[in-house]
């Protein structure tokens, strides 16, 4: 059921089964967004939460006790741009990993990017060879260019537009 009380119980639950709790959803400020109400009236402490970012911005980070407590946003590309960057570099970090972050290079864009915003973002792309291809629909519930994808263009905060044979940061996806 979408509302506060069953988000709250089956938060509640988790919070003493396990070391990570991951939530997908329900954590920016809609309406129906019960997760970070939820967290709260159960004591998780809030370490941070809405990142500087595009697509992620809901993110929340926490802990209460032992568990660590992500909520990420639902869409999916949002969801996985901060799993890939946050939940799992963490994942490795309690696994005693010592390179817990995707493989980032230096590579050459194949095609132009006309940029919208001042946010850092992650850019849904796909490498042949040794060039990268920003793909077309990057908005956040864009299922198709992140289905393709194998890497994500990073774009530093207030960086300027991409034109091809620019040299851009990409990030490896497994």
């Amino acid at each position: 059921e979408d509302s506060f009380k069953s988000t709250k119980i089956e938060i509640d639950l988790k919070l003493n089964e396990v070391d990570v709790l991951i939530v997908s959803g329900g954590i920016s400020v809609g309406e129906y967004d019960f997760v970070g109400k939820a967290m709260e009236s159960l004591g998780v402490v809030e370490h941070f939460y809405k990142v500087k970012q595009k697509p992620g911005k809901p993110l929340f980070f926490g802990s209460k006790n032992n568990c660590l407590c992500f909520a990420l946003p639902g869409n999916p590309a949002s969801a996985l741009s901060c799993f890939y960057n946050y939940v799992l570099p963490a994942l490795r970090i309690l696994s005693g990993s010592k390179s817990p972050f995707l493989e980032s290079r230096k590579m050459t864009c194949a095609n132009s990017f006309n940029r919208k915003g001042v946010r850092a973002q992650f850019l849904k792309a796909l490498i042949k060879k040794d060039t990268v291809s920003i793909l077309e629909g990057q908005g956040s519930a864009m299922l198709h260019s992140l289905a393709i994808s194998n890497a994500l263009v990073f774009l530093d905060e207030g960086s300027g537009n991409i034109n091809a044979g620019d040299t851009v940061k990409v990030i490896c996806l497994p």
